[in-house]
């Protein structure tokens, strides 16, 4: 019922939009030009017929946002939650569209268009992406599975990092500190002429986090060239990133027998005090632009090696894990831009091939690592191919079609060693497992802009997400006894997509609305309930959502808000003896409400108050809705006034305002009823911030 009235709705917005509105000799106004690279080439915002947001600097700098996470869960469409790490930030789920536990697998992260998550289930380290040297961010919603492959269910998040200048040269130095021993440091500068720019950017941080066992370092450090000839650019960048952080484990509440470690040590206590994780990754990438005025060929290239190291205290086997890995990647890609007849025709061709490898070492302690019991080796090649066409009917109409073919082989072996210090198995070696799956995909979007800056939009498409090393190591009714991993593959996940749109880009006043719709079969996710507990494919689940979003810019003040409805529910299927059609899919909130406010004083001094609003949402692993708690709704208020004058940058801000006491991730027990763990976020945190610009930017 709520679908046919949905669609019901849909279908009369859009005959208004299309056919009713006047738009006859009418040509949309003109607005400040937009360009991005979500489509693997630098296009105007206005000629990309998707449903599409930028973030731009400028609102990077006003949102008083710490870091990446906390500044993308502002945005409609947009959900974070946490995990295991428990600081609110380096392990944020960032999450497109409701996928929940599984939000990192269904939303692709990129970097100046090259992907930062590695092919298992270890979390995007958001501490290597420093906040200060962002440039924008590109948020495409349901879409990209085209263009960049698998993984973009739910949509595609580009992260565009500063390039070099021709003409800039400064030097600019920040320091923050704040409550919890926080203190950060920052320094960039960028160097050029009109045949090539230099930029240098280092990041240090350090702070004890809310939590005991929490504390956390790390540094990150960028170096990036660029040269521009008339038609022939070039550019390499390398960076470094190190983290070491402790973790302080989930606080267990077991309801019926009575246990609240909440209560009983405190929000900010610690369940595991020896628990940690260290991680370092090097990363180089480059590439080469030919433009030739109609014609274009690219092609960048890139190698990105991590190793890290943890440390997990559990009740039935403590674990010591090294991991070794590293990808290679290139991506040739030609346009073309052509006439026939009076219809512009652009087409873009592509491949991307990937390597991607793995070594994972796991004792009982790290001292026993030189004699681990499990060796854990994997490797995954992808290789694709895509072709997409924007056509320009009209001044008013756009029209992209595109189709997409992957091809990824992947195999991987486990050695067990019986005799090994905290080995529990009695046999030695599996098998070595290897798996080749072909998948294709498709979109089609259509874009039409109306008077005064206004656009309304249509999109669908077929996307799909393979399983990654982790998922198919510790499939449904493949592990034994000893935990030594069998490594089931499993089938591909195959979504849907469909989506409305609407909105106005205009210099003063933004708006967007978005309708949407994800019926997604195979869905790969985590089953705690059933036999054999392990990774598995869902039968079916169903998505549906209303995002709006809308901003205004006066001469002193700016506004912008946002509401989102999500119904996320199992069409179909069952874990263990709990059937789940129609139970509410994890970690979703139905409503969440945003709302930012600056207002600029004279001498440049700006106030600025963010609220964020998340309704309850149903905790990780209960699938069937039987826990007896949800994640309870909550809200946080953050502050910040700063001023800008003469090279000169000061700030002070306040997050969580009125020192809310709330978490956004709890997880249900796979093994005690009644039992789950929570991780209590930050209470009030106050920093200060001061910063200086020297030359030219």
């Amino acid at each position: 019922m709520y679908s046919l009235k949905l669609w019901r709705s849909l279908a009369g917005l859009f005959f208004t939009l299309f056919v009713i509105t006047p738009t006859s000799a009418q040509k949309p106004i003109d607005i400040d030009p937009i360009t991005l690279n979500l489509g693997r080439f630098d296009d105007a915002l206005e000629k990309i017929p998707a449903n599409l947001k930028i973030i731009s600097i400028e609102e990077i700098e006003r949102s008083g946002a710490t870091n990446v996470p906390e500044l993308l869960s502002r945005y409609a469409g947009v959900f974070t939650s946490m995990d295991f790490f428990g600081n609110g930030s380096d392990s944020a789920k960032v999450d497109l569209r409701a996928f929940g536990s599984v939000a990192d697998e269904n939303t692709l992260i990129l970097i100046d268009g090259r992907r930062v998550k590695d092919n298992d289930l270890s979390a995007v380290n958001w501490s290597s992406i420093p906040l200060k040297f962002i440039e924008r961010i590109e948020i495409l919603r349901g879409g990209g599975a085209v263009l960049y492959g698998r993984g973009a269910t739910a949509g595609v998040i580009n992260i565009v990092t500063m390039s070099p200048g021709k003409r800039d040269n400064f030097v600019e130095i920040e320091g923050t500190t704040g409550t919890y021993n926080t203190d950060s440091g920052a320094i960039a500068g960028s160097f050029g002429t009109d045949k090539y720019g230099l930029m240098v950017n280092t990041q240090g941080y350090s702070s004890d986090n809310y939590r005991t066992n929490n504390k956390e370092t790390r540094q990150a450090g960028q170096l990036a060239y660029k040269f521009y000839g008339e038609s022939i650019e070039t550019s390499i960048q390398i960076g470094t990133s190190q983290q070491n952080v402790r973790l302080p484990g989930a606080l267990n509440i077991q309801p019926s027998n009575g246990t609240d470690e909440v209560l009983s040590l405190g929000r900010r206590g610690s369940t595991k005090p020896n628990d940690f994780h260290r991680a370092i990754e090097n990363y180089l990438t480059g590439g080469l632009d030919v433009d030739a005025g109609d014609s274009q060929a690219i092609i960048n290239f890139g190698w990105r090696s991590s190793n890290d190291e943890s440390f997990f205290d559990t009740s039935f086997d403590d674990t010591y894990a090294e991991r070794d890995r590293e990808t290679w990647h290139v991506s040739p890609r030609l346009r073309r831009a052509f006439k026939v007849g009076s219809i512009e025709h652009d087409i873009k061709l592509g491949m991307d091939y990937e390597r991607w490898s793995v070594t994972r070492n796991v004792s009982d302690a790290e001292q026993n690592i030189s004699d681990p019991h499990s060796i854990v080796t994997s490797e995954q090649r992808n290789y694709g191919l895509y072709v997409e066409n924007t056509i320009d009917i009209s001044d008013l109409w756009a029209l992209s079609v595109g189709a997409r073919w992957d091809e990824q082989t992947q195999n991987a072996i486990d050695t067990y060693d019986a005799s090994a210090p905290g080995a529990a198995a009695t046999s030695a070696i599996d098998s070595p497992r290897d798996q080749k799956i072909s998948v294709s995909g498709y979109e089609l979007n259509l874009k039409r802009q109306l008077q005064i800056g206004r656009y309304v939009g249509a999109s669908t498409n077929k996307s799909y997400r393979l399983a990654n090393i982790d998922e198919i190591g510790a499939s449904k009714g493949e592990s034994d006894a000893s935990f030594k991993n069998h490594f089931q593959f499993l089938r591909p996940q195959i979504s849907h997509t469909h989506q409305l749109f609407f909105g106005r880009n205009a210099p003063k006043y933004t708006y967007n609305v978005n309708l949407y719709q994800i019926d997604t079969r195979d869905e790969i996710r985590l089953d705690l309930l059933t036999a054999g507990a392990g990774n598995t494919n869902f039968p079916l689940t169903k998505r549906q959502g209303f995002e709006a979003q809308t901003s205004f810019m006066g001469p002193h003040f700016s506004v912008s808000s946002a509401y989102v409805y999500t119904r996320a529910k199992f069409s179909r299927g069952t874990t263990g003896t709990h059937n789940l059609t129609g139970k509410t899919i994890p970690l979703t909130p139905k409503h969440t409400f945003n709302f930012n406010g600056t207002y600029r004083f004279p001498k440049n001094v700006d106030l600025s108050l963010d609220f964020n609003y998340f309704s309850e949402q149903v905790m990780d692993n209960d699938e069937p809705n039987i826990m007896h708690t949800n994640i309870p709704d909550y809200s946080v208020t953050n502050l910040k006034l700063s001023r800008k004058t003469d090279g000169w940058k000061f700030g002070a801000g306040v997050s969580n305002l009125f020192d809310r006491e709330y978490h956004s991730y709890a997880v249900a027990s796979g093994f005690t009823a009644t039992k789950f763990g929570v991780y209590p976020l930050p209470e009030r945190v106050i920093y200060l911030t001061i910063g200086k610009t020297f030359g030219t930017k």
